[in-house]
């Protein structure tokens, strides 16, 4: 007989651990694997938990968060942001610059490749041989069946070279014939004037040797403009009464007063007095131009033109020209420069 009721509960023996019993599986065709407790610390859900998140797609959670029915990344995509769009547009640039890029490399190799480049044999043309004596200078003979040779294009004259032109593109001829024809009529112009100015010049008139005398050597160069400048009020006097006998109106005068640092504070007085040596209206006064000091000055030269320099002007080409004219013939030369 034992010692003890088999009813009443048996405490375990000193030192062994009970073990709790295996946990029941779910039948094959259920699914498989391991049952969990309905409460196993809140992550069990029942039947109907389960079908109530399946057709409410998981209580309050928004769409296409975790858990709901809409999946990560097939959701609409919000607007870019600025930066974004900042970046799209410098890729698309980047993009079409580096296509033209290509595009104008691919056709300069294309014209590159096309373009045929003659050889200098291809070119060379026959010349005449010229032999010449001991000296170097005196011609003995010339031996060749061509007689062609070559010169610099600086040795070539105007009128040649407009011809090479329009005997070899007739377009060129057409658009230039107008231009050609009225810079020769313009030339032939100023031929006149001067031989206009040689005639009274061999007339002895004393104010017009005198005034080209003083234009030869104190006025600038010009083809169709006077330009007479100096510091000297009867100089400039002299020369306005040159011009005057010519007939010319006081409008086409032109005056430029020439000043330094020190006649700032008198510029209008300096200008009113070249104005009074000229007897020019004051309409004919330009702007005065000013000399200032450099700052490495020292600013020694101070007061020794009290008026500064005058600048008398007259833009007419048949009184340019007929100056020129005198001035040759009374120096006995001829400038063709002055005409051109």
């Amino acid at each position: 007989m034992p010692s003890h009721d088999e009813t009443s509960p048996v405490a375990p023996r000193a030192g062994s651990v009970r073990r709790p019993p295996a946990a029941r599986t779910r039948p094959t065709g259920g699914g498989g694997g391991v049952r969990r407790p309905a409460n196993g610390g809140g992550r069990a859900r029942t039947t109907a938990s389960r079908q109530g998140a399946a057709a409410g797609g998981g209580g309050t959670r928004p769409p296409g968060s975790r858990g709901g029915t809409a999946t990560r990344g097939n959701g609409p995509k919000g607007p870019r942001s600025k930066k974004q769009r900042r970046s799209r547009r410098l890729k698309i640039l980047l993009g079409l610059f580096a296509g033209m890029l290509v595009l104008a490399g691919v056709f300069v190799g294309v014209v590159y490749a096309s373009t045929e480049v003659p050889s200098p044999e291809s070119v060379v043309s026959a010349q005449t041989t010229v032999v010449y004596y001991a000296d170097g200078k005196t011609e003995m003979a010339r031996i060749g069946q061509e007689n062609r040779t070559n010169v610099t294009l600086a040795q070539v004259s105007k009128p040649a070279q407009h011809a090479v032109l329009a005997a070899r593109n007739v377009a060129y001829n057409r658009q230039m014939s107008g231009t050609w024809k009225q810079a020769a009529e313009r030339r032939a112009e100023r031929v006149a004037y001067q031989e206009e100015g040689r005639g009274l010049a061999r007339t002895g008139d004393r104010l017009f040797v005198a005034g080209c005398m003083l234009y030869w050597a104190e006025g600038a160069k010009h083809r169709n403009c006077l330009k007479f400048t100096n510091s000297d009020p009867e100089m400039v006097r002299f020369f306005v009464r040159f011009i005057r006998s010519f007939d010319v109106e006081d409008d086409a005068f032109r005056l430029t007063c020439n000043l330094f640092a020190d006649h700032v504070a008198r510029q209008d007085e300096i200008e009113q007095f070249w104005l009074d040596v000229a007897r020019l209206p004051r309409s004919c006064l330009c702007k005065s131009s000013v000399n200032v000091y450099s700052k490495y000055s020292q600013k020694k030269r101070q007061n020794k033109l009290p008026f500064g320099t005058c600048r008398i002007s007259m833009c007419r080409t048949w009184l340019v020209q007929t100056t020129y004219g005198g001035i040759q013939e009374l120096g006995g030369f001829t400038r063709d420069a002055w005409l051109d």
